[in-house]
């Protein structure tokens, strides 16, 4: 979800792709990266999300595998553990907001050029009041 928040970030997708191989003892192993993203500027990242005490002996090798597969063309490679728990519930949050569940008065397509925060007014659909600076933070208009 945080990639979601990258301004650089045009695209996502998850579980994008399989990369296959053989280990040292001859046996197939695959794996699916958990992301790929594309940057604004056309390159890419792939990222793999898995707490450091979750990742055994076998994680390793895979994580390796990816990262030097990511070198051969270019991409970048991420591995990562898990975000802190304040700001995952509130990247949950206002994920939530993005859904459509926020209705903008300003009209369907926002303002024609930039204005305050406190021009705007934006509610859950149902009367109760909204949060503009959450709604604005996902950086997508009304």
């Amino acid at each position: 979800m945080l990639l979601d928040f990258d301004p650089a970030v045009t695209g996502i997708a998850s579980q994008p792709f399989w990369l296959r191989w053989l280990d040292e003892t001859g046996q197939p192993v695959s794996h699916a990266p958990d992301y790929f993203a594309r940057r604004v500027d056309g390159s890419a990242v792939v990222v793999d999300c898995r707490p450091e005490e979750r990742r055994g002996a076998r994680d390793a090798a895979e994580f390796e595998a990816t990262a030097q597969a990511c070198a051969r063309v270019g991409w970048e490679y991420r591995l990562v553990g898990a975000a802190d728990e304040m700001v995952t519930a509130n990247v949950r949050w206002l994920a939530g907001l993005s859904s459509g569940q926020m209705q903008c008065s300003r009209g369907s397509r926002g303002a024609a050029r930039p204005s305050p925060l406190s021009s705007w007014h934006f509610s859950a659909g149902d009367g109760r009041p909204g949060c503009a600076a959450a709604h604005s933070s996902w950086g997508r208009p009304c």
